[in-house]
């Protein structure tokens, strides 16, 4: 306690005006020794944190000028620690500014109801509980911020707080209808986002003040025409709330800069937003938003546009003019036009093409272009591969002759689009130009028809790098940063490189030979590949190689194909994910019982036949005087032809014959 009244000086004598040279030297000591944990910045000069600051016996109302002062901010820092500091503040009565959002706090509401000068209550992202009610006394409150705690309660109890111009209440247990706000006239800001409040936006039409407004994943219904008359509205967030009708009630609101609503049952075209020059983000992603792009043309300082999975049509060339866009989301739907659109918006970020019309393909004229490029997805009817003999110049050096410097993550077919993905080109032309591109994490080509060999990116063969030919370059770039490497589904012959993490060739449509020397590398550095469904011809090699590793087979049959008559081992090595019967059958793979057969190429053993063993390559015939099914799995599967009954299932002697056959085989 000692360390408090050290520390409550302090804030005194700092609000007085005195200097630090004034004070004793001892008190700073005690001063930082109880600070510890945490500092709280009073009139913007230090004061040590301690817990028992509002839990200290009786009251201290000349905390009042500690917590705020003429023109200065109340905190500069938010306070940091853990305690209940809730408790024991009821003597805190002239208090007008609580901020302790991001800190430890813990405790209820109910102490707080006799602060009836508060303006300002700062609790978001605490561990504070209680419901709603115990504040509705504190009718001088102009700020409320309860964002991420446990707070429940109905919105009805806020209606007398007619001062309130800031109220967050996101992420709490919050319900009740929007009705009782409609008096709270003041209001500027409003934030339930993800909470369980219903009903229509009608109540909301009088909040003139209101600039900010987020009703997202809410359970708010009805049309957007109550909102028409909120002018000052800057950002209005309804996405995943049961929103409708069409966006004319919006074109009135010339300050909007957010317009979130995507996932809603929102129609119409997009005319409306075509005045609404502050926009900076648009999101309109699975609505039924139609038309074409021609309107949002004027929105020169439009930074992010999410229109995927809805209808919209036409040409990519009205967003030409968009030079600050930041991303662009087009996917699933059907505008067309050409790549070549985008190659000036140097601002670019995020492109999703996947699922769209656009066509077009890369040449020499990109290079030094979109240079703040990450993620570019190009699963559409664009071939994307440069012509034969363009762009296999590599620039590392000079980057105004690169290609994409930035790139994170490429995704060229979108998933599940075969037709939509023809780059129908050697695997080769896809990362050759890429070479140099030292961010680049991510590639992702699934089923885009890719075919020939893949190269050692760690040693590239007659490359040209910064003008200079080289007969083996060593270690570009794009060797190092490649994280992730999917190209399953394509038509590769040889394999000779893997990327770092993570490597896919599975569903290869063909023989694929792997480079025995990379694959040991890969996985004794702690890459992960992927060959299932992959046919391999060299996969004695890799498993000999593997076993001298200490890489073998698994004790047990791991894959059973009863169609095929044959079972199968696994390698022990779980960052090799195989299909045994493709990569290595004669060694990993043998018949079943009742076949015959060499690996996973078995058949059934033919009639008065049978196979007792797994891996056997032929049949044992069945002893003299007896007959069987095809497919026999043992002596008991022949049976005596001389003493069956009627319904042709039970033998005669079977036992002792059956015998006699063990013996003489």
């Amino acid at each position: 306690m000692r360390a408090l009244a050290l520390a409550l000086a302090l804030a005194v004598l700092l609000a007085s005006g005195r200097r630090d040279r004034d004070l004793p030297a001892a008190l700073w000591t005690d001063v930082k020794d109880a600070g510890k944990e945490g500092v709280l910045h009073v009139n913007h000069a230090p004061m040590p944190q301690s817990h028992a600051l509002l839990e200290e016996d009786g009251p201290f109302p000349e905390l009042e000028a500690n917590f705020e002062a003429p023109g200065q901010k109340p905190f500069a820092q938010p306070l940091r620690g853990s305690g209940c500091l809730l408790r024991g503040s009821q003597g805190l009565t002239k208090l007008q500014h609580l901020h302790l959002s991001h800190t430890q706090v813990t405790g209820v509401l109910e102490p707080l109801a006799g602060l009836a000068q508060l303006k300002r209550l700062y609790l978001s992202s605490t561990r504070v509980t209680g419901h709603l009610e115990v504040l509705a006394g504190l009718t001088q409150l102009q700020r409320l911020l309860l964002s991420h705690t446990q707070v429940t309660g109905v919105l009805e109890v806020l209606a007398g707080l007619t001062q309130l111009q800031w109220l967050y209440l996101p992420c709490t247990r919050v319900t009740g209808v929007l009705e009782p706000l409609a008096g709270l006239t003041q209001l500027q800001r409003l934030d339930l986002f993800s909470t369980r409040v219903t009903g229509v936006l009608e109540p909301l039409a009088g909040l003139a003040q209101l600039q900010r407004l987020d009703l997202s994943r809410t359970r708010v219904t009805g049309h957007l025409e109550p909102l028409a008359g909120l002018t000052q509205l800057q950002r209005l967030y309804l996405s995943r709330t049961q929103v409708t009708g069409h966006l004319e009630p919006l074109t009135g609101l010339t300050q909007l800069q957010h317009l979130y609503l995507a996932h809603t049952q929102v129609t119409g075209h997009l005319e409306p937003l075509a005045g609404l020059t502050q926009l900076r983000r648009l999101y309109l992603s699975r609505t039924r938003v139609t038309g074409h792009l021609e309107p949002l043309a004027g929105l020169t300082q439009l930074q992010r546009l999410y229109l995927y999975s809805t209808q919209v049509t036409g040409h990519l060339e009205p967003l030409a003019g968009l030079t600050q866009l930041q991303c662009l989301d087009l996917h699933n739907t059907s505008v067309d036009g050409e790549l070549e659109t985008l190659k000036d918006l140097s601002d670019l970020s995020e492109v999703d093409l996947s699922a769209t019309r656009l066509e077009g393909q890369l040449s020499e004229s990109w290079r030094g272009k979109l240079r703040k490029l990450q993620m570019l997805n190009l699963g559409s009817r664009a071939r994307v591969l440069p012509e034969r003999g363009e762009l296999q110049e590599l620039f590392i050096d000079y980057l105004s002759m690169r290609l994409f410097p930035a790139l994170v993550t490429l995704d060229a077919p979108w998933a599940d689009q075969v037709s939509d993905c023809p780059l129908e080109r050697p695997v080769q032309d896809l990362l050759w130009p890429l070479a140099a591109s030292g961010h680049l994490a991510r590639v992702i080509a699934k089923r885009a028809g890719l075919s020939g060999n893949l190269p050692d990116i760690d040693g590239l063969r007659g490359a040209t790098v910064d003008f200079r030919r080289h007969a083996v370059y060593a270690n570009p770039p794009l060797a190092k940063s490649l994280q992730t490497l999917d190209l399953s589904g394509n038509r590769l012959d040889s394999v000779e490189w893997f990327a770092q993490t993570y490597t896919s060739i599975s569903g290869n449509g063909g023989n694929m030979s792997i480079n025995q020397g990379s694959l040991d590398k890969t996985l004794r550095s702690g890459g992960q590949v992927d060959l299932a469904g992959t046919e391999v011809t060299n996969g004695r090699e890799l498993v000999e190689l593997l076993a001298s590793a200490g890489m073998g087979r698994t004790s047990d049959i791991t894959v059973t194909n009863t169609t095929g008559g044959y079972g199968c081992y696994s390698l022990t090595q779980d960052a090799l994910r195989i299909t045994p019967s493709l990569f290595f059958p004669e060694g990993l793979c043998g018949c079943l019982p009742g076949h015959q057969g060499h690996g996973a190429s078995c058949s059934k053993c033919p009639p008065n036949s049978y196979n007792k063993d797994f891996n056997s390559s032929s049949c044992t015939s069945c002893p003299e005087g007896s007959s069987a099914d095809e497919g026999g799995a043992s002596i008991e599967s022949c049976q005596c032809e001389v003493g069956r009954t009627d319904a042709g299932n039970e033998m005669h002697e079977v036992g002792e014959l059956g015998r006699q056959g063990e013996l003489d085989g």
